[in-house]
């Protein structure tokens, strides 16, 4: 999984930025789910538009199961992409825990480039497969994710368009979860190689 973060946006447009992919792999196949986000090709994935409407999730997102756990993340990376294209953070922060460095990392990028006055002009997680490997759900899930993503880019006021990292098909991620009284949060999203 990508982790998209933009270091610093100078008062001059420049920008800073972190990203880090992985390679793909993992779980059962599953029918693509398209997630709405800005017209985007990632190889032969369905693209779709972002609305300032907050995403209702499709199926119970707070059950204590294997299936609320996938549904939670399937409904936080519906968040994730609506941020990166209208700037409102809120509802990603709702979701993720305090100590996630990858979720913080996802708000620094999109506030930096929001509040810059600019905005994504490419973005997109695509998921391609979501799984609960194996076990009883306990106080943490870890939720297995094979996905696409569309290439990154953002433009600020007066500026080009800048691609921060190129599209990358079947990344790997675990998006280890939190059980609390009210759901699931993001504890962290780990990297396929082990890393944040």
């Amino acid at each position: 999984m990508r982790y998209w973060s933009l270091g610093r946006v100078a008062a001059g447009g420049v920008a800073g930025v972190v990203l880090a992919g992985c390679g793909g792999g993992g779980g059962a196949a599953a029918p693509a789910v398209v997630i709405p986000t800005v017209a985007v090709s990632v190889g032969a994935s369905a693209s779709a538009t972002v609305t300032s409407v907050v995403p209702t999730p499709t199926a119970d997102v707070t059950a204590h199961d294997f299936e609320g756990a996938k549904a939670f993340v399937r409904h936080y990376v519906a968040l994730l992409n609506r941020a990166y294209g209208t700037g409102d953070v809120a509802p990603l922060l709702a979701l993720s825990s305090g100590d996630c460095q990858t979720c913080s990392r996802y708000v620094d990028s999109v506030e930096r480039v929001h509040e810059a006055g600019g905005h994504f002009t490419s973005f997109a997680m695509v998921l391609k497969d979501v799984a609960a490997p194996g076990g009883a759900p306990t106080g943490f899930q870890d939720i297995s994710v094979v996905a696409d993503h569309a290439a990154l880019a953002y433009r600020l006021p007066g500026g080009n368009e800048r691609v921060v990292d190129q599209p990358v098909v079947g990344s790997s991620s675990i998006f280890r979860l939190v059980r609390l009284d009210a759901g699931w949060q993001v504890a962290e999203v780990i990297d396929a190689d082990g890393s944040l």
